[in-house]
């Protein structure tokens, strides 16, 4: 079971905050992949888990930059963060999480802030562990019941094309999975 005490007390709270959940028929039923979204609240995180713990009930390692305020109001072992100190080290670790069967989620827009520049560290672990990547558009808010998670078709990356521009296209396909709702 994935993370026990935590889901008594988060998955009530996140069924309030999530109006519709949408091709959760996507989500690969067995072995590893990496999930990239788009990023708008701290809380993102946690729908992207309730989405994959309802279906799958499994950890998800969602990939962090340290923060003090982030470790301290969710504590590693409650969420999986893989909190990137070096970014070597931090792909390797979340390589290795994929190699051994594990969830990574990951955000290429990188931060919550309004001027986001593009981390292609999706594409990099897609193909350096040649594991699908699940496009997830999100909107979140802390409002009851306005919160949606649209989730597209796993695909792969390919190693012989740009890496630059197979980020720009899946951000593309995650800003119109989050655009989709009506």
């Amino acid at each position: 079971m994935a993370y026990p005490i935590t889901k008594l007390w988060l998955i009530p709270l996140l069924r309030i905050l999530i109006r519709k959940i949408e091709g959760i028929e996507n989500i690969p039923a067995s072995g590893s992949f990496i999930i990239a979204s788009n990023h708008e609240k701290i809380i993102d995180s946690f729908f992207i888990w309730y989405a994959i713990v309802s279906k799958l009930n499994r950890k998800v390692h969602f990939i962090a930059r340290p923060t003090n305020k982030l470790e301290k109001i969710f504590p590693k072992q409650w969420v999986g963060w893989i909190l990137v100190f070096d970014r070597k080290k931090g792909y390797a670790e979340a390589l290795e999480r994929l190699n051994s069967g594990g969830i990574i989620g990951i955000y290429p827009e990188g931060s919550t802030k309004i001027k986001k520049k593009l981390k292609t560290g999706a594409i990099r672990l897609a193909i350096g562990s040649n594991r699908p990547i699940l496009p997830v558009g999100l909107n979140s808010s802390w409002k009851p019941f306005t919160s949606t998670i649209r989730i597209g078709n796993p695909f792969y990356a390919d190693r012989h094309a740009d890496i630059h521009v197979q980020t720009k296209n899946l951000m593309k396909k995650i800003y119109r999975l989050k655009n989709s709702f009506s």
